[in-house]
């Protein structure tokens, strides 16, 4: 190969790399730009959520403001796979039935005087984006709030969790379902039917509910 080919190979090959950092620098840039305008949704949508919530807090939760609550705002199937493996209707139910008892208990009955602070921190994971947030009161010392929602493909989906004084307030509801399998000698991971482990839990659930009907801590 003689110089002058030797230089025009070369220039060629200078535009081709420069061409590839280009796009890949395009691409960075395009994927941070919608990273942020999906975390900017998730602040905007906890503000927009937050006085309801508190507000079904306060005047104490019951079958209707919480059904319609998580019907418009939360991501029911991809709560109901987390327990069962699939989208249970009647799984969803119980667990709506377990969000009342747990926000009429007095750990979240003791947040209901408290403001959303404006300063909140959104965070981008593989299939998720985390709101943390702050509640605050004048007289008591902030706490914290996270709210987990899921996304649904490049855009924001709807709530897969929130938690309050670091309770989880749905993922917590595998723990009196843990205790009753323990109780009654199911083996859950056994089973395989998502529709039969559903009613396994609905059953976990609906006992611990029973049991506990004037709330608790």
């Amino acid at each position: 190969m003689n110089r002058e080919c030797k230089i025009k190979l070369g220039a060629v090959l200078t535009i081709m790399l420069a061409g590839a950092v280009t796009y890949i620098c395009f691409n960075a840039a395009q994927a941070e730009s919608g990273k942020a305008e999906i975390e900017k949704s998730a602040k905007a949508k906890v503000k927009e959520i937050y006085p309801e919530f508190i507000n079904i807090v306060k005047a104490g939760a019951n079958e209707n403001t919480m059904t319609n609550f998580a019907k418009r705002n939360m991501d029911t199937a991809a709560i109901s796979k987390r327990f069962c493996g699939a989208d249970n209707e009647k799984l969803v139910k119980t667990i709506i039935k377990f969000l009342i008892w747990r926000l009429k208990t007095e750990a979240i009955q003791s947040v209901k005087e408290y403001t959303l602070d404006g300063n909140m921190q959104a965070v981008s994971k593989s299939k998720i984006v985390e709101v943390k947030c702050k509640l605050s009161k004048k007289t008591s010392d902030p706490i914290n709030m996270t709210v987990a929602f899921s996304m649904n493909g490049k855009n924001l989906g709807k709530i897969r969790e929130i938690k309050v004084l670091e309770i989880p307030l749905i993922e917590s509801a595998k723990t009196p379902m843990k205790k009753y399998f323990e109780s009654k000698g199911i083996k859950i991971d056994a089973i395989k039917d998502p529709n039969e482990r559903a009613e396994k839990c609905c059953l976990g659930l609906e006992d611990f509910i029973t049991n506990h009907k004037k709330g608790g801590k």
